[in-house]
């Protein structure tokens, strides 16, 4: 990673260009982004995320470049190159007749990243057993969780963490993927199942306008991306339901909406009678 950049708070634009749960971005000088953590969050928590990204673009992962982390105003934040274009998600929304091509391209970049390899990345079991015991659930529902991630096989493929079309930014020449914050490494199978319960029913709230629409729009892009992605990373459908339980007992524990949750644990409850 490059120094510390020189970057104060009157160099950041009036308003952020994109704002999460736990950050916000704004464009700053020399076609970099600084993304922001909310006050009270650790310089740590940015250091990790700039450390993940590099070795995920150090791996040939479609990742943004990293120029280091710095301190404004009391909010720590990481440097990042501009990358321009559309989310992925937009361009669905734009141009939704094109939602089978846009699937294609969306398992393309995720196989893109899943080919990659990295002994830098903590492992993915690591790092769901951490959540798992996190989140706030039945004693025999998180044991069966960590059951089934005890008995995941090893890997060193380079696994997003968050992948969904969101973090897929259409840039020239080639599609970029940015938040990195969740990385790891580990089977490809686990990181297509994170994907796949990110674009399940349950992410869709009761209350969105046209949630007929969207949960039809969302369920055929989920079907076109999971038989393409399948396909061509070699994952029988067993395997993917086998990572349900743990995925789902570990999204427990990241503060999701209301409806979200009480959707997930109620398919929890159900996987893990099984």
């Amino acid at each position: 990673m490059n120094e510390r950049p020189s970057i104060d708070g009157s160099e950041l634009g009036d308003e952020p260009i994109a704002t999460g749960r736990t950050s916000d971005v704004f464009v700053v000088p020399g076609g970099r982004v600084v993304k922001l953590l909310r006050s009270g969050r650790r310089a740590s928590d940015g250091e990790a995320e700039a450390a993940r990204t590099i070795a995920a673009r150090t791996a040939g992962a479609p990742a943004p470049e990293v120029f280091g982390t710095v301190d404004i105003d009391g909010r720590h934040g990481v440097v990042f190159e501009h990358v321009e274009g559309d989310s992925l998600i937009d361009e669905i929304v734009f141009e939704p007749l094109r939602l089978t091509s846009f699937a294609k391209v969306f398992a393309d970049v995720h196989q893109q990243i899943l080919s990659s390899d990295s002994e830098d990345l903590p492992l993915v079991t690591d790092v769901l057993r951490r959540k798992i015991r996190a989140a706030d659930l039945p004693a025999a529902t998180r044991n069966a969780a960590i059951e089934v991630v005890a008995a995941a096989p090893d890997g060193s493929a380079v696994l997003h963490g968050d992948y969904h079309p969101g973090n897929v930014i259409m840039a020239p020449p080639a599609p970029v993927v940015i938040d990195w914050v969740d990385a790891a490494r580990g089977p490809a199978s686990a990181d297509v199942a994170r994907t796949l319960l990110l674009l399940s029913t349950a992410t869709i709230g009761e209350g969105k306008p046209n949630r007929r629409m969207v949960s039809a729009l969302q369920g055929a892009f989920r079907r076109s991306y999971a038989k393409r992605i399948r396909r061509a990373v070699g994952i029988h459908p067993k395997v993917l339901d086998a990572w349900r339980l743990p995925m789902a007992a570990a999204r427990i524990s990241e503060g999701l909406p209301a409806a979200e949750e009480d959707v997930l644990r109620a398919q929890l409850e159900n996987w893990a009678g099984g």
